[in-house]
């Protein structure tokens, strides 16, 4: 006669969970599938764009294109008359800009004034209301990471940057393996003592309405040699398997006994009502898992045991809503109800909300966001520091490591070695003000000390910071000059070259090392930024200056000789520069921050480094106390 399961003792389902998951293997089988079949779908590679998006210099808005030169001095007072064809030409949103034309007038700033002319009331800077060629994705840049869940908006920017298939994780399989001698089939005529068999069908239900693919079993007989050979064969063709019933206590409750002999049975009864026999068990290296038979103990068990062992396999959190704290103050209109995008960091316990910038042309732009956020209808907007309810589109960003600052291309080679990491590329003076006031975990850091002509030296952080204990990683010197076309064709070698006729100049963004370098060169060499044309023109990264030349919409930036040579660009040494990490000491232990050291420091990384020819590199990874 068998002996009885007695639960001497009940485990809690996060001790449970906690204790199952060092047991499991997590399979890397992979598959190609087309991207439009790829909804819900677990990246195996990281996708980078084929093409640009947009792959055009686009208009913006309605209106007309023009040169900016000669629409400078306009105004209400002084509206300058332009002819058709000559002067501009008429265009809708997402039209080419032609030309040799460089901005975008919106159609409610003109008034046609007789046939083929118009008169223009408001002067527009060079490329204003235009999106330009690489606004939302440049070639060759990070789109995805590996381990992301493919989601609607997902496939939208693979598309628009030339991606059609991808490598993803093959789904996970679930076998069913209903169990006991009552069971009948849905379709018979129930006779005494017969219970129709529904669990399996509930339990198949459920793996597909999570995106799982089920196998369910035929029913089998409370026999010990047939339950045996059932999930024998069942882990041998399934990634996991579910055992509906056969868990208690009972003289036929077979499954504790069949695992412990086929493999280890790691915890057999839960603290928790209803559900108490659940067993964990390991067969094969495939995850085995008896539910109670009651159906609702069977669903309540599903949904709090059975999930989040599948979601550890296939490397997803789910999450809906969160609150955080916003990071800076948002105006809205007063008559509209604005929807904005935001990244998400988990700092200490608090969830750090940054804004994106605005734009609703980019794909990608849902892409890099964690959420957003809605700001009603009939307010002013929301103040700094105030809580807000977003909604996720991004599960995973309580596990990242948040890095804010400058910008350089190894953060893009490390975005496409893990997925743990999310840069915010907001300039370095604004990077080290997010670490203060506690909204990243690291800041990014190119920083000239005027005075010393040294880089991120510790004087020049510490004067952000009272009495906080702070840390530097160290990274890589790199050359930092002009940007410009090959064979370099306005023969630009210093900053008084930048006031020539036709030099069309880019700028990096206020608040970032580069331009802060570029404004004290100006101030030491006397020239005058007035006269520079496009010194008011600005983007976020090297990269985007770098595009930004390739495709002759500059021919001139401040930038890096890495993002100079990924484009075979040339480039004008001015300096070298440290670009390195501070993060607070507090912080060094993470485990977030420890990976990303790891990173730092391994041979792949350094390799890739080196096949750049653009950096020195020496004590990479290395910390110092400032």
């Amino acid at each position: 006669m068998k002996q009885r399961n007695l639960y001497l003792k009940t485990t809690p389902i996060e001790e449970a969970l906690e204790n199952f998951y060092k047991y499991i293997k997590i399979k890397s089988e992979t598959e190609e599938i087309e991207v439009i079949n790829s909804l819900g779908r677990i990246l195996s590679r990281s996708v980078f764009a084929k093409y640009s998006s947009p792959n055009y210099n686009s208009c913006a808005m309605d209106g007309i294109i023009t040169n900016s030169e000669k629409i400078k001095n306009a105004s209400e007072i002084n509206p300058i008359i332009l002819t058709e064809t000559k002067d501009f030409l008429y265009v809708n949103t997402g039209n080419l800009l032609k030309e040799p034309f460089d901005c975008v007038v919106m159609i409610e700033d003109i008034t046609e004034i007789e046939k083929n002319k118009i008169a223009v009331k408001k002067s527009a800077k060079p490329w204003q209301h235009v999106r330009i060629i690489g606004e939302e994705i440049i070639e060759g840049e990070l789109v995805l990471s590996s381990n992301n869940k493919i989601r609607p908006f997902d496939i939208s920017a693979m598309l628009s940057s030339g991606i059609t298939t991808i490598f993803v994780k093959k789904q996970i399989t679930v076998a069913i393996i209903p169990t006991g001698s009552e069971l009948i089939d849905i379709h018979e005529v129930p006779k005494l003592g017969n219970v129709i068999e529904s669990n399996s069908y509930m339990l198949e239900a459920s793996l597909k309405n999570y995106g799982f693919l089920a196998n369910r079993y035929d029913r089998v007989k409370d026999d010990y040699d047939i339950i045996k050979n059932a999930i024998i064969n069942a882990t041998k063709k399934n990634d996991v398997v579910l055992i509906s019933a056969g868990t208690s206590a009972g003289t036929e409750d077979y499954t504790k006994d069949i695992i412990n002999e086929l493999g280890e049975v790691i915890t057999h009864g839960l603290s928790v009502k209803p559900g108490k026999p659940v067993i964990l068990g390991i067969v094969n290296d495939t995850p085995v898992i008896g539910l109670p038979g009651y159906p609702i103990s069977c669903y309540v068990t599903f949904e709090n045991i059975v999930i989040p062992i599948l979601e550890l396999l296939n490397g997803k959190i789910e999450q809906k809503k969160v609150k955080a704290k916003i990071t800076r103050k948002l105006v809205s209109s007063f008559k509209h109800k604005e929807f904005v995008r935001v990244k998400l960091a988990k700092i200490d316990d608090d969830i750090i909300a940054t804004p994106m910038y605005k734009g609703v042309g980019s794909s990608m732009g849902l892409v890099r966001a964690d959420g957003v956020i809605s700001i009603p209808l009939l307010s002013e907007g929301i103040e700094m520091g105030d809580i807000v309810d977003v909604v996720l589109t991004n599960n995973n960003f309580e596990n990242k490591l948040t890095i804010s600052g400058g910008h350089d291309i190894l953060l893009d080679i490390i975005l496409g070695i893990t997925n743990n990491v999310s840069t915010n590329y907001i300039g370095s003076f604004a990077g080290l003000f997010a670490l203060k006031k506690g909204e990243t975990h690291i800041a990014a850091v190119n920083i000239l000390d005027e005075e010393t002509g040294k880089y991120n030296i510790p004087e020049t952080i510490k004067k952000m910071f009272e009495n906080e204990q702070l840390v530097i990683i160290n990274g890589v010197k790199r050359n930092v000059g002009f940007i410009v076309a090959k064979n370099n064709p306005f023969n630009i070698k210093n900053v008084e070259d930048l006031t020539k006729k036709n030099v069309r100049y880019i700028n990096r963004q206020h608040g970032s090392g580069a331009r802060h370098f570029f404004d004290y060169i100006l101030n030491e060499n006397n020239v005058d930024k007035e006269k520079i044309n496009g010194y008011d023109r600005e983007v976020m990264t090297n990269t985007e200056v770098a595009y930004a030349i390739k495709n002759k919409n500059a021919d001139c930036g401040i930038g890096s000789e890495s993002a100079a040579k990924k484009f075979g660009l040339d480039f004008v040494k001015l300096e070298t520069e440290s670009f390195d990490f501070v993060v607070k000491k507090k912080h060094l232990d993470l485990l977030e921050v420890k990976k990303f050291r790891e990173i730092l420091i391994s041979g792949d990384f350094i390799k890739r480094l080196n096949s750049l020819e653009a950096y020195i590199i020496f004590g990479i990874g290395e910390t110092a106390s400032i």
